[in-house]
């Protein structure tokens, strides 16, 4: 009984007595070994299970990794094409006099952009979910990277009346990948524009420490749910903006910033009130490990 109870379930005893100590002791080698048998046979079902699983994974692996190709090579066969259109419909629009085709050329031209920028999330998607993000690390002036995205993106706040703010320390040093942290900063300073009130302003801050930059763009909107800020950096996910019984675009903006911002050791979160206004920040590491 001692070896039974210690996992040993092949242990016996032999009781030759010829009484009923010598049947208890058969009852008890018969009991051990359907023990045993029933040790067996679960070992072999967790084998079993286990190599199936196995499979599973590795055909989970094989399909994801097809899927991934297809979707990378899906958008880069149709950027080529996309791009090549919208130079035409830029010359036609250069070229053309008569008003009303200029206006159609025009909701054409916004409708391509606004597909070629889909088609480019999708594209850094897959490179996030294969994990081949190219890196070029070098030394940027992060103030004056700002101030050029900020120039570049004001044109869209125009038509809400929305200033854009942004309060420059002076020079801030930081060892980043210039063109993926200036996606960034392009997606979430459009976000703000997109979800703030007419003729309201968006507030872009910075400040450092020893180890790193910290960035803020807080806008004037709707303010983001409880709920939607547990999930607004997930793949997918889509935040309603006022007026907007669905919301545009594909999910991936929010995810690729998070992706880009984690691949600098850094971090972003958002912080917001339901009603008021939202505020998006992230942490760069100013000097590379």
């Amino acid at each position: 009984t001692d070896e039974i109870s210690k996992g040993n379930l092949d242990a016996r005893v032999n009781i030759e007595t010829g009484d009923e100590l010598e049947k208890l002791g058969h009852h008890f080698n018969t009991m051990a070994q359907n023990l045993a048998r029933g040790r067996d046979q679960m070992e072999e079902k967790i084998v079993q299970a286990t190599r199936e699983l196995s499979d599973a994974n590795r055909e989970l692996q094989t399909l994801d990794k097809l899927k991934s190709d297809f979707l990378a090579n899906m958008s880069h066969e149709l950027r080529t094409p996309l791009t090549v259109v919208r130079g035409g419909i830029d010359y036609l629009n250069r070229t053309i006099k008569k008003e009303d085709n200029r206006n159609y050329l025009e909701i054409i031209d916004k409708n391509l952009a606004r597909l070629i920028h889909l088609v480019s999330d999708l594209f850094d998607f897959t490179k996030i979910e294969g994990r081949k993000i190219e890196w070029s690390f070098d030394q940027v002036n992060l103030s004056i990277l700002i101030e050029e995205v900020v120039d570049i993106i004001s044109p869209l706040s125009i038509d809400k009346n929305i200033s854009i703010n942004y309060e420059n320390p002076g020079d801030v040093l930081a060892e980043l990948d210039l063109e993926r942290i200036e996606q960034v900063l392009v997606n979430l300073i459009e976000n703000a524009i997109k979800f703030s009130d007419p003729a309201t302003d968006i507030q872009i801050r910075m400040k450092e420490d020893s180890d790193y930059v910290t960035v803020s763009i807080k806008d004037r909107g709707m303010g983001i749910s409880e709920e939607n800020l547990k999930t607004i950096f997930d793949k997918f996910s889509t935040v309603p903006s006022a007026g907007v019984d669905k919301p545009e675009g594909t999910g991936l903006g929010l995810a690729i910033c998070k992706a880009i911002v984690e691949g600098h050791d850094g971090k972003i979160w958002a912080e917001s009130v339901k009603g008021g206004s939202s505020t998006f920040y992230f942490t760069l590491l100013k000097k590379r490990p």
